[in-house]
This record gives structure tokens, C-alpha cells and sequence, in this order.
């Protein structure tokens, strides 16, 4: 029975990012915006409770990444802890609570994504581009 609980999610999550249709395909057949997906959703059915992510955007157009910016706001808001490293501040604005700025592997700063966060946010990105 659990099993079939493990399938019906594992189908649902595809269906979200537009991945069922690809099921019975092998991932080396999919597009690099595919595996990326792909990759996200593997990484959002496992039974950890912290989720690391490196750029899970990268490459994805403006819909694909709010699918993976819902997706990782869904596992958070379901007790999961989600980090996320990247570049990408529209991602940050979508999903993150936190910030942490790193310049070099130092940490520079960091904040709530609150009005007061993200204009810090902004200005860390305009600095550092």
C-alpha cells in the first residue's frame, strides 16, 4: 500500500513538472531542461529531511522555474528544510524565507526575504554582478 502511495506521488509530481509523459523514457534521452527537472523531482521524493539544491534553475525558462520554485516551496512548507544555491534572484524571491549572501565563500550578510531583504538582495546582486 505504500508503494502505491510512493507511485501515485511520484506520477503527481511529473504531472506537475511536465515530465509524465517522459516516464517510461530514459534520462539520458531527455533534454538538458528535462534532466533538470527530473533531477529536482528525484531529489523532492526522497525521504530526506534537508534538500540541498545547486543552481536547480539553471537553464530553465521563466515557467520551468516557477514550477521548481513551487515545488521547493511545497517540500519546505511540508517540514522539509530546502537550500538552495544560485544565482538567480527571481528564484530567491519566489522561495526563499533566508538569504545568505557568500562572496567567495565568505559570508558577506544575511536576511529575511522581507521587503527590507529583498532590497538588500537587489543591492548584494547589483555589487556583485
Amino acid at each position: 500500500e505504500k508503494s502505491l502511495e510512493n507511485i501515485n506521488e511520484a506520477a503527481a509530481l511529473l504531472k506537475r513538472m511536465q515530465l509524465y509523459e517522459y516516464k517510461d523514457t530514459h534520462p539520458q534521452s531527455l533534454s538538458g531542461g528535462q534532466r533538470q527537472r527530473l533531477a529536482v523531482c528525484c531529489a523532492l521524493l526522497c525521504a530526506k529531511k534537508i534538500l540541498i539544491f545547486d543552481e536547480p534553475t539553471s537553464g530553465l525558462d521563466h515557467r520551468r522555474m516557477t514550477e521548481v520554485a513551487d515545488s521547493l516551496t511545497a517540500m519546505s512548507a511540508g517540514g522539509k528544510t530546502v537550500l538552495v544555491i544560485t544565482h538567480d534572484i527571481e528564484l530567491v524571491f519566489r522561495c526563499c524565507s533566508h538569504a545568505i549572501y557568500l562572496v567567495d565563500g565568505e559570508v558577506m550578510g544575511s536576511s529575511r526575504m522581507d521587503e527590507t531583504g529583498a532590497r538588500q538582495l537587489r543591492e548584494f546582486f547589483e555589487r556583485t554582478e
